[in-house]
């Protein structure tokens, strides 16, 4: 929202608009959505920054192990701010790490062969 700001944009608040919206609840939707979505994030995110292709190789061949880093991360967050949820958590772990692993195989093949038809499936998703 900020750049949007810096770059001349307005936002508006409506109270009319009304947003359909569904949570996933399988590990199998979570993990469509999240392929989708990563599978473009990855190669906007290494055209942003400048990322060369060494940089691109090594986020590629890190894909195994970038779910141990998230879960490891928010792990700490959650014992630091809402302790109550870490047992759901770590009883979550399983599905968690198959999503996030689905997010980061996303964003490797969008690191290796670019977007492809995931603006489209992701936005019928």
């Amino acid at each position: 929202m900020g750049r949007l700001s810096a770059d001349g944009h307005r936002r508006y608040l409506d109270p009319a608009v009304a947003i359909d919206h569904l949570n996933e609840t399988t590990l199998g939707s979570a993990a469509r959505g999240y392929f989708h979505y990563h599978r473009c994030f990855g190669p906007l995110r290494a055209s942003e920054f400048g990322w060369s292709w060494p940089r691109r190789l090594l986020y590629i061949a890190a894909t195994p192990v970038i779910p141990i880093y998230f879960a490891a991360h928010f792990a700490r967050f959650l014992v630091r701010r809402h302790p109550d949820a870490v047992r759901v958590f770590l009883g979550s772990l399983g599905f968690v790490y198959a999503a996030e692993l689905a997010a980061a195989t996303g964003q490797a093949v969008g690191l290796a062969f670019g977007a492809g038809d995931s603006v489209g499936r992701f936005t019928r998703y």
